[in-house]
Order: structure tokens, then sequence, then C-alpha cells
């Protein structure tokens, strides 16, 4: 039996129930990376938050990113390019 799930998703598309755009697209918070790996030929990454739970701090899963290796370096080096824009901010101020 066929694997109706991408019919699904563009008759939603079609129908304006899903969108597409930036605006729609979650933000993501994280503040560790406690799990990440290469299986399969794709890159899983785990990003995680500390969380408040009664009198303890937790981590929390925020997202797991499964990613094919183009996609996980086209990542990696938007965030190296990143962080090197902000140390050039932070040498202007200085």
């Amino acid at each position: 039996m066929a694997d109706n799930t991408s019919d699904k998703i563009l008759h939603q598309i079609a129908q304006g129930i899903a969108s597409l755009n930036a605006e729609s697209a979650p933000i993501i918070f994280a503040d560790n990376v406690p799990v990440y790996g290469h299986v399969g030929g794709i890159i899983t990454v785990t990003l995680a938050a500390e969380r408040p739970h009664g009198n303890e701090i937790v981590i929390a899963p925020t997202a797991h990113l499964r990613l094919p290796p183009k996609a996980a370096k086209l990542l990696a080096e938007s965030i190296l390019k990143a962080f090197a824009m902000g140390e050039r901010k932070e040498a202007s101020v200085n």
C-alpha cells in the first residue's frame, strides 16, 4: 500500500491550511546539544534547554534534527558565519 502522506500535505497546502513561509516557522531555543551522531548516512542532533522542574533544573529536548550530510554542512557553515558576524560587531564596538 502506498504512503499518502505527501499527497495529504500537498492537498493541505493547496487548500491554504498549511503555510510554507518564514512567519509560520517555529522558533527553537536551545541551551545545549546533548546528543549528536551519524546514523545510516544521516546526521542526527538533539537540541535541549534547561527548564525548571519543581526545585530542580532539568534538561529537556527542544528539537531533534535529522539532516542529510549536505544540509548538515550548510547548517554548520551558517552557524560559523553567524559567529563571525557577531565577532565583527563586537570588534567595531570596542
